[in-house]
């Protein structure tokens, strides 16, 4: 079921209507999340807006990062936040983490330093322990530069601390029942994209 169809359901509107309850009103979906991770996704009013858009969240990544960094103009028009409750302290306190990203065991990926074939770069930095911190929890900000499968889960994995609630990478269970793991800010530089709202 897509997001448009389960916000529908949820606020009791028919296939045909809009999210907000307009009669034609139609939204289209941008990107999307991991589904254990909750947070923003970015919707578009009309086909052309959501194309441009979309393209601007499958290339920002694409051509712009090399194993030796680099950046581009499509690295300024989108950025994407989240934050993560981890298990414990990590390995550092920022950073960059670059590395392949390979297939490992049952469906699962690890963070490898050689090849580029799926290279992955994550920017990080500890926000602090967690509020009440139950066994040396901590709040981690990250932007990932590239988008890959599984990659801000494994990335924390790989830095010693498993995102809270990650069956896959962590110990899985916590009292909360979900993962920890959060998009919080999204930047969009629409100029820089070519795309313009409608009616002023």
């Amino acid at each position: 079921m897509n997001v448009l169809n389960q916000v529908r359901r949820q606020r009791g509107l028919g296939e045909g209507e809009g999210v907000a309850g307009g009669d034609n009103e139609t939204l289209f979906s941008v990107h999307r999340l991991d589904t254990p991770t909750s947070g923003l996704l970015v919707f578009a009013k009309d086909a052309d807006a959501a194309g441009k858009l979309q393209r601007g969240f499958q290339n920002r990544a694409r051509d712009r990062i090399s194993k030796e960094g680099g950046d581009n103009e499509e690295e300024k028009a989108i950025s994407k936040f989240y934050v993560a409750v981890v298990s414990r302290k990590l390995k550092k306190k920022m950073g960059v983490l670059r590395g392949n990203l390979v297939k490992g065991r049952r469906g699962s990926w690890k963070l490898e330093e050689k090849g580029e074939d799926n290279f992955a770069q994550t920017n990080f930095v500890d926000l602090g322990s967690a509020g009440g911190s139950v066994g040396g929890r901590r709040v981690i900000l990250m932007r990932p530069i590239t988008g890959r499968t599984h990659q801000l889960r494994v990335t924390m994995k790989s830095l010693g601390g498993a995102i809270v609630g990650d069956e896959r990478y962590g110990s899985g269970g916590g009292e909360e029942g979900r993962l920890l793991l959060h998009a919080c800010g999204i930047r969009l530089d629409l100029k820089s994209m070519e795309v313009r709202p409608r009616g002023g």
